[in-house]
């Protein structure tokens, strides 16, 4: 987190990664943040399957506007509608600080307008704010004051991964 928020270790750490030739129309942590950071057990963190990001995002369009996403974790489902909607208008809300810097990361090595905001969706508590401005190539990173929008955001699309780790009870739903 704080290379990502230093211009040049940003700058430096974006260039390194790149240097791979990425696919940039993809989460660029899948598979490793699965292996090594996703806490399954506690957190019941998984992966949005890309068969999943690809249908929501075909489900949405890609007619601009604003976007959010309410449980964003590392940007999957984000990215892929950025792909088609390049000009819109992005709010991520993540809780997990393990997958913060993650999603940071794919959304401005993009170059992408971003909203970030750390904290609990349900509770609206935020730890931090993040502002991603486009900046030349890449975007820069601003933490700001972690103060929760006052208003509803107006959103032309909404994205929430499914909560995949919830346990159901079909027979107390029945009721």
């Amino acid at each position: 987190l704080s290379a990502l928020l230093d211009a040049n270790k940003r700058a430096d750490l974006f260039n390194r990664i790149l240097s791979d030739g990425p696919d940039l129309g993809a989460d660029l942590f899948c598979d490793f943040f699965q292996e090594h950071y996703s806490d399954r057990k506690g957190l019941k963190q998984d992966f949005t399957p890309q068969a999943l990001s690809y249908l929501t995002q075909a489900l949405a369009g890609s007619d601009g506007g604003v976007v959010v996403d309410v449980c964003a974790g590392s940007g999957s489902m984000t990215i892929k509608q950025w792909e088609h909607n390049k000009g819109g208008r992005f709010y991520c809300f993540e809780l997990s600080k393990v997958a913060l810097p993650f999603l940071l990361c794919n959304l401005a090595i993009r170059g992408m307008r971003a909203t970030v905001i750390h904290g609990d969706v349900i509770t609206r508590e935020a730890e931090a704010v993040y502002e991603i401005m486009p900046d030349g190539v890449f975007s820069e990173i601003v933490m700001g004051e972690p103060v929760y929008p006052r208003k509803g955001i107006e959103a032309d699309v909404v994205l929430m991964n499914p909560p995949f780790s919830v346990k159901w009870n079909r027979k107390a739903d029945e009721r």
